[in-house]
């Protein structure tokens, strides 16, 4: 198959109207066949670069992600709403106790 499939890529198409028709057909057939796989290689190679492309996309992706992620403080919403809110002292001058235990004080004023 590969010497003719060599013969065929030498010849010119006037070398091919020289050629006996049996010769001829042989020789486009052997050519044809070669040319397809050449083809069908060169498009499994750009379907396997292309699934790489799409999973080097999505892995940059999800660690850009995770990266957003763990930058994220757990329950930062909550711990700044309770910094934010006063706790009313009794005439001891003592607040709840769990603002206590959080913050070491019992309001602003103490």
């Amino acid at each position: 198959m590969a010497a003719w499939r060599a013969r065929a890529i030498e010849m010119y198409p006037s070398d091919f109207r020289d050629t006996s028709e049996d010769v001829r057909i042989t020789l486009l057939a052997a050519r044809c066949s070669s040319r397809r796989a050449e083809i069908a290689d060169a498009l499994v190679d750009l379907l396997v670069a292309l699934a790489d492309e799409i999973n080097a996309r999505a892995e940059r992706g999800v660690e850009k992600q995770l990266t957003a992620e763990l930058k994220k403080v757990r329950g930062k919403e909550g711990i700044l709403a309770a910094a934010g809110r006063v706790p009313q002292c009794d005439s001891s001058g003592l607040s709840t106790a769990a603002v206590a235990r959080t913050t070491g004080r019992c309001c602003r004023r103490c």
